[in-house]
């Protein structure tokens, strides 16, 4: 998940004298989210198990057999990356992959949000197979500590399962700096480079002048249809035919025929961090009629490079945005419309939103270097309990 993979740069980044494995499982070596690390941070090791994921994962997941932590430590061992002697101090997964390890291992799961569990309906068969709440229920009740991004989605983890708040932690959530994304050059040969200047240039140009910027609406988990009823409705009572409503895909090709019927709307094509960092400064500002996200990272991110945010009051956004955007519920246009309007009418809005949000993106709990810190320390006081509770045990 995205979460983990942010939070993973942070630690590899701000904790270099501590070792990092990365276990893959597949019959072939795959290129992953954490592709990138491998070659930008030394204390990133890749641990990779030829076999394949399905059959360890039935394994896995009907016999509690392989553990995971004592196939990647043997790997690790004879690849000559990990003492003989040498074991880890805690694995750490992403809720709710089948993931056993020895009792002597600090289990710690991260979980961005219930969203396939709450919504089975807008994702895929094979999503839905895997986000189950038994699924889940088996990884919560194996783990010694669990991680949510949000006081959100911890709510409702203990609404769900009757877990004890005790063993769950809030981290926060945040936005990793330009120069610590993923999107580096390492990796790019020289065609994919001029590919991406020449998609720099057209995602340029196809800026208009003033402009609502929308994101990962297309999702059945942000109300599109609201969005686009909210802003035909703008421009016919505002008369303002100059404003245009600017989308970013989630794949190529999404919007192609939603905004047929409609004027002055631009869908654009997954950006990369560079290209959307330029429409948010641009932009107007940002709206986000979502129903259900955990994390927040698209307001965030918004809030970041000065753009004003409009937003959904659902979720975990709230917390998050708390006095720094114009909410509404993401059900009734005409609340997105009213926010629309304050936007176009009050200069002075747009300016403090603007200014409020950049600075409050910066406080410390938005900040994943301070997230990474706080994540090392609660992984050290669970590491040191837990190997009390095993001398008494012993």
């Amino acid at each position: 998940g995205m979460y983990c993979e942010d939070l993973f740069q942070a630690l590899f980044r701000n904790f270099p004298s501590d070792i990092f494995y990365i276990w893959t499982a597949s019959k072939k070596r795959p290129k992953n989210m954490f592709s990138f690390a491998l070659e930008k941070y030394p204390n990133a090791k890749e641990v990779h198990t030829p076999l394949s994921g399905a059959k360890i994962e039935f394994m896995m997941k009907n016999f509690g057999y392989p553990k995971i932590d004592d196939i990647a430590e043997t790997q690790a061992m004879k690849k000559g990356i990990l003492p003989w002697t040498g074991k880890f101090d805690a694995a750490i997964f992403l809720a709710p992959f089948t993931a056993p390890v020895e009792d002597n291992c600090l289990k710690v799961i991260c979980i961005n949000d219930f969203s396939e569990l709450h919504f089975p309906e807008y994702f895929s068969p094979l999503e839905q197979k895997l986000y189950t709440k038994s699924n889940y229920k088996r990884e919560i009740f194996n783990s010694d500590v669990i991680v949510t991004p949000s006081l959100f989605v911890q709510e409702d983890l203990v609404k769900t399962f009757g877990i004890e708040i005790e063993k769950t932690y809030v981290l926060g959530s945040g936005i990793l700096e330009q120069d610590s994304s993923g999107n580096d050059d390492v990796l790019k040969t020289e065609e994919e480079k001029i590919a991406e200047h020449e998609q720099e240039e057209k995602v340029h140009d196809a800026l208009p002048e003033k402009f609502f910027f929308a994101r990962g609406i297309f999702s059945q988990l942000n109300n599109f249809p609201a969005l686009l009823k909210a802003f035909t409705l703008f421009q016919a009572r505002f008369g303002e035919k100059s404003w245009a409503l600017v989308v970013e895909e989630e794949k190529s090709g999404d919007l192609e025929h939603a905004f047929v019927d409609y004027k002055n709307c631009i869908a654009l094509p997954p950006l990369s961090q560079k290209e959307r960092i330029e429409v948010l400064e641009k932009a107007q500002a940002f709206l986000y009629p979502s129903f259900h996200d955990g994390v927040g990272k698209p307001i965030l991110e918004a809030m970041r490079y000065g753009c004003p945010v409009l937003s959904s009051n659902y979720g975990a956004l709230p917390e998050i945005y708390e006095e720094v955007a114009l909410s509404f519920d993401p059900t009734k246009h005409l609340e997105i419309l009213k926010a629309m309007k304050r936007i176009y009418s009050e200069k002075e809005i747009r300016e403090n939103l603007s200014q409020a949000g950049k600075e409050w993106s910066f406080d410390t709990k938005f900040l994943w270097d301070d997230i990474a810190e706080r994540f090392m320390h609660l992984l050290q006081e669970k590491r040191e309990d837990k190997d009390e509770a095993l001398e008494e045990e012993g």
